[in-house]
């Protein structure tokens, strides 16, 4: 052996070993004198691949991995047969399609030398014998672990097909066993025989649709059987006859050997909606998917498949799980999709009827288009539940169930084995049937979607009906029926051994004669719901039924929507713990999408484009009483009670209570109200009018939501007046897109309505002022912070802008930009203009703006201020007097008495001594006329003469020089002047 060889031997190992001899004859005879290539991947995979579509046998040795018929080629036959040979373990080995090979039909023969077994498949065979006769041998037999997948290029069936031989297509009897990609596979009996010693079988990706009804079955599965799977295939033809001709068929007919774990996954099953299924087509079949009549299984999981047209055509007694009198451990059937099922002569799509089952769980399921004929009462249900009270759990949910045209039957019907007809006969069954919908069943007067039949304690709860689901016009008559009657009901405990007949809480909005005075109006989109317990007096009970208990646990309310008479919506549950006329408050589900409304398209109580409440609620009363906390008692559906009023939110808009009518704050808040949940997106500033407000630059700055019915409008002015805040009718939309009819109310007095007063708390003092021109001090006024305003946070920056007659006069301020600091709360600024003709009283105007980021301020409107220009002072008059030759100057007084007045303009002789009066007049009057305070008098060559506190408009006082004053030889007197 060579190095290269060397490394290419494989680890010790039967399997590995034949794996390199096989590799050896490659070398010495080559690939093309076998006409097949064995080869060997990273993971010592065997893989066998086909190039014949003959039915040779293998020859030479069947243990050296090659793959040999009698006529050189590689066959089916040989492969399996060297597969079997080897006997590798799972995954070892792999038959596939040569790339050589195109593709075609194995042309199945009736010659018996073609087959690979030639004696019965139902004898023993280390177990108990099969039920099922016919299979008098098969075609492949595969007993050792294998992957056969065949890639959807070769079928495998007689042309034409034929009624003979009695004999299946492959035998499956060993572990590990894959079968995938094949299309077409039938003979004469059975396509698929799983035999007693199989396990972990997996049929895969198979396309099969016979062309006759001559192939009998397409799976058949032995007891003694694990793990047997079907998934992701197609299976149309093959007939029904009961146990003998199906799609499927379990045949564990012994305790000792059930079939072990049976997987039905991702199957379609196609049945034919008409023609015929005979011995020149297949077009009309239908079969049964799983039939067990009888058997004995562990685990059957049929989940995600479809099946159409059950019956529909041509056969009967097809269903899809035909479970009759079978011993299951555990069934789950979940996911399915059954369409266009055909009750001929009462058959049950899932029929469990003296079925003995641990556990079962049919759950998630769709039933829709559902029709048929016949008026069995026994059989003729969508699911016809185990009768025996054996089963530990029980569960039917999630499921559709949808009936065409006029179905006169049950979608649900459990009959029990109870032998005492009494309400106290009330023994748990562990059986729930919950969160399905229903609609079309029972459409005679004598039948109820779901029938309950001497069962005992069963919960059917949270279960909604279609309008064609057949009630009474008389609903308070639903609320029980006699022992034993046929009524139309959605729910019938037909007798007292189920649920004990229980009575029911009603609305009392009707009466027991069926009257109603007016509908049950909402309130906010939640109506108040008066409910009472059987025992009121307007109760329509059954005397000898159960009446629900309140203690320990409290009873249950389930309640239902429905437009008319049935329960197309549930709403909720609610807790009833005491005997006593009690109001619930049922919230009314408003948005098409609320997942509520599922079961009914997304429509419910509520109009979608008005908002109108229309409609009626009924009850259904859960007892967990009655089994000591296990499974509850579940009563029929309650009389109707009409409902009315409307979805459409009802807005209110006034000022928030925790503030004061009149204000400085700068925030002014009004509350939206409304009376349903609201469309967060149209609640927006857009929609707060201010028609009607006063004060000017009023707008809302900002929108707070406090919670889904409640927002907070903050608006601001920009100078004092009244905001006035509105909603139009439309403006807002609840969370169910109902937009609001009438424009927002508010209160009628001042505490509540929809008003509020902004005061400006900006101030300037003095608004206006004399301003002399020439006068050096000016005159100032301050801008001020009311007293009773929020202090400001920030800089108050003002900027001040000149009139033209200010501009013109040379009015000027001090600084344009005056800030009242942070914290502060006031600024002052003096204003002078120089001397120059200007007439009386002419006025100019100082404007402000204010920015600051204090909210409280930014923008606000600030007074503007208006100095009115004087050449002399308006308000004051100073009179210059001067004497001579005084004798007592004690007093502006006694100088004028004492003394000799010199005129204006007189020249004295050198150095004689003058004495000065100064009379000052207060001459201010009509816009003017003021008080004069802290008036300050000076002379240019004197200086300061004295200060008056006080002038009132019209009064005038002296001022006296105290002291002669020297004047030089013929120098006129000097001129004096007064200061305010």
């Amino acid at each position: 052996m060579s190095v290269a060889d060397e490394k290419m031997k494989p680890a010790p190992g039967r399997l590995r070993r034949r794996t390199v001899a096989a590799l050896t004859v490659l070398a010495l005879l080559g690939a093309s004198a076998l006409g097949v290539v064995m080869a060997t991947s990273a993971s010592a995979v065997t893989k066998l691949l086909i190039n014949s579509l003959g039915l040779e046998a293998a020859t030479g040795s069947l243990t050296d991995g090659v793959c040999q018929s009698t006529s050189g080629k590689c066959t089916l036959r040989a492969a399996i047969q060297e597969s079997n040979a080897m006997n590798g373990a799972a995954g070892d080995i792999e038959i596939g399609v040569d790339t050589s090979l195109a593709g075609g039909n194995i042309n199945l023969s009736t010659s018996n030398s073609t087959w690979m077994r030639t004696t019965y498949l139902y004898t023993a065979q280390g177990a108990a014998a099969g039920s099922v006769g016919g299979d008098t041998g098969a075609v492949f037999e595969v007993t050792s672990p294998v992957v056969i997948d065949l890639g959807h290029k070769i079928t495998i069936h007689e042309a034409p097909s034929s009624n003979d031989p009695n004999v299946a297509v492959f035998y499956l009897n060993g572990p590990d066993i894959t079968l995938r990609g094949m299309d077409d596979v039938y003979f004469g009996e059975t396509s698929f025989y799983v035999g007693p010693q199989a396990s972990n079988i997996l049929l895969t990706d198979m396309s099969i649709s016979t062309v006759n009804y001559y192939p009998e079955r397409f799976i058949l599965v032995r007891g003694g059987a694990q793990n047997v799977t079907v998934s992701h295939s197609t299976i149309k033809g093959y007939a029904s006859n009961d146990r003998d001709w199906n799609w499927g068929v379990v045949d564990g007919t012994s305790s000792a050997y059930p079939v072990k774990g049976l997987t039905i996954n991702n199957v379609t099953y196609i049945g034919g909606s008409s023609g015929y299924c005979d011995s020149s087509t297949a077009v009309g079949c239908t079969s049964t998917a799983v039939d067990a009549y009888g058997q004995y299984l562990t685990e059957l999981t049929f989940t995600n498949n479809t099946m159409t047209n059950i019956n529909r055509a041509y056969s009967y007694n097809a269903r899809a799980l035909d479970l009759r009198g079978a011993t299951i451990t555990m069934l789950l059937a979940d996911g399915n999709t059954f369409d266009a099922p055909y009750y001929r002569y009462g058959d049950p799509v899932i029929d469990l009827y003296t079925a003995v089952v641990g556990t079962f769980k049919i759950t998630g399921n769709v039933f829709k288009n559902m029709d048929g004929n016949g008026d069995l009462e026994i059989g003729a249900a969508a699911v016809l539940l185990p009768a025996a009270r054996n089963f530990t759990s029980g569960l039917v949910a999630r499921n559709s169930f949808v009936a065409t045209g006029t179905l006169s039957t049950q979608a649900v019907y459990y009959q029990g084995t109870s032998t005492s007809d009494s309400a106290t006969n009330m023994f748990d069954t562990h059986l729930s049937i919950t969160d399905n919908y229903f609609d079309g069943f029972s459409t005679s007067n004598s039948h109820s979607s779901i029938r309950l039949w001497s069962t005992g304690v069963v919960e059917v709860a949270r279960n909604t009906f279609g309008p064609r689901s057949n009630t009474q016009t008389n609903t308070v008559l639903e609320e029980y029926g006699g022992n034993g009657a046929y009524d139309a009901t959605m729910l019938s405990n037909w007798s007292r051994a189920s649920n004990g007949k229980m009575n029911t809480w009603f609305p009392t909005a009707r009466n027991k004669s069926n009257a109603q005075a007016a509908p049950v109006n909402a309130v906010g989109c939640t109506v108040p719901l008066q409910v009472a317990p059987p025992t009121d007096a307007d109760a329509n009970a059954y005397a000898s039924a159960r009446y629900p208990a309140v203690t320990p646990l409290s009873a249950q309310l389930d309640v239902y929507w429905t437009a008319d008479r049935t329960a197309e919506v549930y709403l909720g549950r609610y807790a009833v713990s005491a005997n006593v006329r009690t109001t619930l408050q049922i919230p009314l589900p408003t948005s098409a999408s609320d997942p509520a409304l599922a079961t009914n398209g997304g429509v419910g109580p509520v109009n979608p484009a008005t908002g109108v409440v229309s409609g009626g609620l009924r009850v259904q009363t859960i007892d967990p009483n009655a089994t000591g906390g296990g499974t509850p008692a579940s009563s029929q559906y309650s009389r109707v009670a009409t409902i009315g009023g409307t979805c459409a939110p009802v807005v209110t808009i006034a000022q928030r209570t925790d503030q004061l009518e009149s204000s400085m704050a700068r925030d002014r808040v009004f509350r939206l109200t409304s009376s349903l949940a609201l469309d967060e997106a149209t609640v927006t500033a857009g929609i707060f009018g201010l028609t009607g407000s006063t004060a000017s630059g009023a707008q809302v700055v900002k929108v707070v939501k406090i919670d889904d019915k409640t927002w907070d409008v903050t608006v601001h002015a920009a100078d004092s007046g009244v905001i006035t805040v509105n909603v139009a009718a439309g403006a807002v939309k609840s969370t169910g897109g109902f937009a609001s009819t009438e424009a927002a109310t508010f209160g009628s007095t001042t505490a509540t309505d929809n008003k509020l007063t902004y005061v400006n708390p900006l101030r300037v003092t003095p608004a206006k002022f004399a301003l002399v021109t020439g006068e050096p001090h000016g005159k100032s006024y301050s801008l001020s912070v009311d007293s009773a305003a929020p202090v400001p946070a920030a800089d108050l920056k003002f900027t001040s802008t000149l009139d033209g007659a200010a501009q013109t006069y040379q009015v000027t301020p001090e600084t344009l930009n005056p800030t009242i600091a942070a914290g502060g709360t006031s600024v002052s600024v003096n204003v002078t203009a120089p001397k120059g003709d200007v007439a009386a009283d002419t006025i100019t105007v100082i404007s402000h703006t204010v920015a600051s980021d204090d909210p409280n301020y930014d923008g606000l409107v600030v007074p503007s201020v208006s100095p009115h220009l004087f050449a002399t002072d308006p308000a004051l008059q100073i009179k210059k007097l001067a004497y001579i030759d005084v004798t007592d100057d004690s007093s502006p007084e006694s100088i004028q008495n004492t003394g000799t007045a010199v005129a204006s303009g007189s020249r004295l002789t050198d150095r004689t001594p003058v004495w000065f009066v100064f009379k000052v007049t207060n001459t201010s009057a009509d816009d003017w006329a003021t008080t004069l305070t802290d008036i300050k008098v000076t002379d240019d060559v004197l200086g300061d003469i004295g200060t008056i506190p006080s002038l009132v408009s019209g009064a005038s006082t002296l001022l006296a020089y105290q002291g002669p004053f020297a004047v030089a030889a013929n120098a006129p007197l000097p001129e004096g002047s007064g200061t305010p």
